[in-house]
């Protein structure tokens, strides 16, 4: 989080620079930049924790559904399986659309985040920022094990939680699969649509990963523009 003192900064400085010199049409567009990212960034911040609420409103109700279920003589009957086979498909199609509104919140929170610092790196272009309290205004840069570490980090977790579910989610709907092969009273279409429900609960996850990437792991996107820009900046 950026500190409350980013935004009193850039107020002062769209009135004068260090050197009490008028600031340019270019340099008061910068700051009105600044001021658009942080507005940005809260609003993606406000957005995440949303869907973050909805998808955990979501799983509990879900998983005491679930329970409800496998305590009944629900697991016994070939078509109750399968509805609760397409139940989870369901379930598996909203974390699905949980993980991309939260994986796209952290795309952009991440760009407004290097904007708004490349902002700064040029006001502060003359400044010793090594100093204070220019040395406090960005928590980011702080060494704390809370911030260094990626599974310490908001966006990092919320991801794994949603993609723990996801996997929950698989396994349930291939114990389900196997439980309508085992049971006799199970016809021929009620196995194939548990076959193709399966497949498909499956494959959610699996797209997700592949095509968004996540904040942790081997699928972290490094190829982002935003990233390249990181690269260049640090080297």
């Amino acid at each position: 989080m950026v500190s409350k003192g980013s935004r009193s900064d850039a107020s002062v400085e769209r009135s004068t620079t260090g050197g009490g010199q008028a600031l340019t049409k270019a340099e008061t567009l910068l700051c009105h930049e600044f001021d658009q990212a942080w507005d940005h960034y809260r609003h993606n911040e406000t957005t995440r924790s949303q869907y973050l609420g909805y998808f955990f409103a979501l799983s509990l109700g879900s998983v005491a559904f679930g329970a409800q279920a496998v305590k009944s003589r629900t697991l016994a009957s070939g078509l109750d399986l399968a509805l609760l086979a397409a139940f989870l498909l369901v379930f598996a199609l909203l974390t699905g659309f949980v993980y991309l509104r939260v994986r796209k919140a952290g795309v952009v929170l991440t760009h407004y985040d290097l904007q708004w610092n490349k902002i700064r790196e040029y006001f502060y272009s003359r400044i010793d920022i090594a100093e204070s309290p220019y040395s406090s205004l960005s928590i980011r840069r702080s060494d704390h094990r809370a911030l260094r570490s990626r599974w310490t980090r908001l966006q990092s977790s919320s991801e794994f939680v949603i993609l723990f579910f996801s996997g929950v989610t698989v396994l349930s709907q291939i114990l389900l699969t196997a439980r309508i092969f085992l049971i006799h009273n199970a016809n021929w279409l009620e196995r194939a649509t548990a076959i193709v429900v399966a497949g498909l609960t499956v494959a959610i996850p699996i797209v997700l990963v592949r095509g968004l990437g996540t904040s942790f792991g081997r699928f972290q996107e490094y190829s982002t523009n935003d990233a390249k820009e990181t690269a260049r900046s640090n080297a």
